[in-house]
């Protein structure tokens, strides 16, 4: 197997149920709603597992206190060729389980040194929990946790469940359906959403060649949408153009009075702006050509008076 190929498996992305989340920072809001934001991780054992099935027994780890005593280093090692490569990371021991945590959390950081688990820095740096207030574990519907809010606030129970990974830092064997969702985009910012949403499913897979499919694929349908947006909006625009046009000539240029004048301008004005409202098109000369045909008819009532 390549280099390639071993660096693809390895930095694959894991099933939902692999990936797990903590608590990152929480608290209690305002109008007494609490909130959390939560990050993602992949465990050590789950690394374990990965290695094990791209390298079998050709793997190993050594680990070894920190410097400053208050933690771990983790050092990777997997035989690629007939030559070992190990890289080395550490990590902090934790609040909870000090010793425990700090082994696994340079095992995590280490594995992320070969690309395990690295597609989750692709996720939005921000991820909100779906949390409510909870006074015990046993009555809990998601993850529980007591919370002391760092402002001194009153120490509370927290119910809390993680969002559902988006459909790219999922495992996948068909990348249609991110084609297909690029395909059916009606608008610019929807086609561009469905590449951004292809573009990381190819990078969480570690394939340059399906991300250039995709960017190929984007790069034509844009063209086409492009063409397409710019049919509609010369038919938008000259439907306006032919209703200003009316309102003009059977409205501004037949009215016998000022007072019916200005009844008419906001009235015209109004309904143009709706008309025009979330088009691709410039309303402005719209409503200069309105203006004009306004001050034309206004100079000539004066004129009679």
């Amino acid at each position: 197997m390549s280099e390639r190929d071993l660096l693809a498996e390895l930095r694959a992305p894991f099933e939902p149920e692999d990936v797990k989340w903590r608590v990152q920072t929480a608290g209690m809001g305002g109008g007494g709603s609490p909130w959390a934001m939560i990050v993602p991780y992949i465990t050590s054992r789950a690394i374990h597992q990965r290695l094990d099935e791209v390298f079998g027994f050709n793997w190993q780890n050594e680990q070894k206190p920190a410097p400053d005593g208050n933690g771990w280093l983790c050092g990777i090692s997997v035989k690629v060729d007939g030559e070992w490569v190990t890289r080395w990371d550490g990590a902090e021991n934790t609040n909870i389980e000090p010793l425990k945590g700090g082994l696994s959390g340079a095992m995590k950081r280490a594995g992320v040194l070969f690309g395990i688990g690295r597609y989750l820095y692709q996720l939005d740096k921000t991820i909100w929990a779906d949390c409510k207030t909870c006074d015990s574990e046993r009555n809990a519907n998601g993850n529980f946790q007591w919370v002391t809010p760092k402002n001194g606030g009153v120490k509370f129970g927290l119910d809390w469940k993680a969002p559902q990974l988006p459909a790219w830092a999922r495992p996948h064997t068909d990348y249609t359906p991110f084609t297909r969702a690029m395909s059916e985009a009606a608008t610019m910012t929807e086609l561009q959403d469905a590449f951004a949403e292809a573009y990381r499913a190819a990078r969480a897979a570690q394939n340059t060649g399906l991300g250039r499919e995709f960017k190929e694929c984007y790069d034509k349908l844009k063209a086409e949408l492009e063409g397409s947006l710019a049919l509609n909006m010369t038919g938008e625009l000259a439907a306006v153009c032919e209703w200003l046009d009316r309102q003009i000539k059977t409205g501004i240029e037949m009215v016998p009075n000022m007072s019916a004048l200005e009844i008419l301008k906001r009235a015209v004005l109004k309904d143009l702006e709706k008309r025009c409202q979330g088009q691709a098109f410039d309303s402005e000369p719209l409503k200069n050509k309105f203006a004009k045909a306004y001050a034309d008819r206004k100079r000539q009532l004066e004129t009679k008076v």
